[in-house]
């Protein structure tokens, strides 16, 4: 439906329809209330001035099989309320949409959810009113918003595997010890300057570890970190003037991006040299001689790269 200006349906509207409607898209329209009913599959509202949706209240239980609402570049600022009554409810999508209060707990019941999404929709807090539980949730995308602090104690979401804050205004990394099947955490562009070896201690399924752009200046705490599944890690454009990997365990990583600190050496390279593929360390003012001795442990391609950039 494009340039709709007036549209009121009730469950009767569809009940007359010859086939049920499976897939509904709202375009550049002018209604204020979308009315969803829940026989129909996937629910589209784009580039409108929608400013709610009212789901209608459906008796037959047995016909609830949306499973997917998408919502960008609207005036909605709420989850619509009764939503856990769309039980087949799988993916959520919200993307340029102002909201600022985001209330997770509203989402409860809806056991079948797998992903859900906010992005560029000006969350300032997430207030959860009870404990988040979500048991189907896999993947949680809250980037490109203006978070400062999340409080995750209350959180139950056991399948967790991904968990996207890019680009937000964290100055800490919020608790994460539940998340035990987390294999990608996304904190970039953030304003975090410190993390501590507990905060990332229980993640022992972690393999994408994304800390690029912050305002990290050490990480002396991570001296016996154990990751055992991170294969890569980001800790390119922070302020990290010393590094000191000896006593790290992080036995698959693979992929290491360091450019842009003010490192000259990292001391007890060698220990995680040897399995590197990718090494990304431009921007920085290496000393050159120790560049010469560290560059034995690395593969022949990049061992070429990094002492050409010293131009030894």
């Amino acid at each position: 439906m494009i340039n709709l200006t007036i549209w009121s349906p009730t469950a009767d509207t569809f009940e007359h329809l010859d086939q049920r409607v499976r897939w509904l898209t709202i375009k550049h329209s002018s209604i204020s209330k979308v009315y969803l009913l829940p026989s129909i599959d996937v629910l589209c509202i784009t580039q409108s001035e929608v400013s709610e949706i009212v789901i209608v209240n459906w008796q037959k239980m047995n016909d609830i099989v949306t499973w997917k609402i998408e919502v960008r570049n609207t005036s909605i600022k709420s989850i619509p309320f009764n939503i856990d009554k769309l039980v087949k409810l799988n993916d959520l999508e919200w993307s340029n949409n102002k909201i600022e209060s985001l209330n997770l707990s509203s989402l409860n019941g809806l056991n079948e959810l797998t992903h859900v999404t906010f992005i560029r929709c000006s969350i300032l807090e997430i207030v959860d009113r009870d404990p988040v539980h979500l048991p189907s949730l896999l993947v949680l995308v809250l980037k490109q918003n203006n978070i400062s602090h999340i409080e995750t104690n209350r959180w139950s979401l056991p399948k967790l595997s991904s968990l996207n804050l890019d680009n937000n205004q964290l100055s800490q990394i919020p608790t994460l010890k539940q998340f035990t099947s987390l294999r990608a955490l996304h904190l970039r562009q953030n304003l975090i300057s410190n993390i501590e070896h507990s905060d990332l201690s229980s993640l022992k399924n972690l393999t994408i570890l994304l800390l690029s752009y912050n305002r990290i200046a050490h990480l002396d705490s991570w001296r016996s970190i154990h990751l055992p599944k991170v294969k890569t890690l980001h800790l390119n454009s922070n302020h990290l003037r010393r590094l000191d990997v000896r006593t790290w365990r992080l036995p698959k990583l693979k992929e290491f991006f360091i450019e842009d600190n003010q490192l000259r050496t990292i001391e007890g390279f060698e220990s995680i040299a040897n399995g590197l593929r990718l090494f990304s360390f431009g921007g920085n003012p290496w000393d050159c001689a120790w560049v010469h001795f560290a560059v034995v442990e690395l593969k022949e391609q990049l061992q070429s790269e990094w002492v050409e950039s010293c131009r030894i």
